[in-house]
């Protein structure tokens, strides 16, 4: 804020205060409401349910994502000017990265027939209902 030239106070004055963003008022309480039981709950349970079917590393880099389509959201909503170019070409370099990440676990996905493993562990499978031991046919 400095260097840009702002006029700025080390106190909670929700105008010129560094600190104004904590002043509580009651006009910005539905707002904190949303972005807190909306996005930030919503968003950190699709995190963890994604989880069950990808890795770790490409939960986090779909998470340096979000920054970007905020960015886009905002100027689409008209509350944000347009990136610059250099804005772009980060954004580019994070959409590249995240691509090339998702992209190689998608080569690492091994299919395998479980049938082979459960007929040498015993198991016989009928259908997918179906599933008996061989032990307890024989008895």
């Amino acid at each position: 804020m400095t260097v840009s030239g702002e006029h700025f106070t080390l106190s909670s004055d929700p105008h010129v205060g560094l600190w104004g963003w904590v002043t509580p008022r009651l006009d910005r309480l539905a707002t904190e409401v949303w972005l807190v039981l909306i996005c930030n709950v919503g968003g950190i349970v699709g995190y963890i349910a994604a989880m069950k079917y990808f890795e770790p590393l490409v939960i986090s880099c779909c998470q340096n994502v979000n920054p970007i389509l905020s960015s886009i959201f905002s100027v689409m909503l008209g509350v944000d000017p347009p990136p610059t170019p250099l804005a772009v070409f980060g954004d580019a370099i994070v959409f590249g990265g995240t691509y090339m990440v998702i992209s190689s676990e998608a080569k690492k996905t091994e299919v395998t027939d479980v049938k082979e493993v459960a007929r040498d562990r015993g198991y016989t499978v009928e259908n997918k209902e179906t599933r008996t031991l061989l032990d307890d046919k024989e008895r």
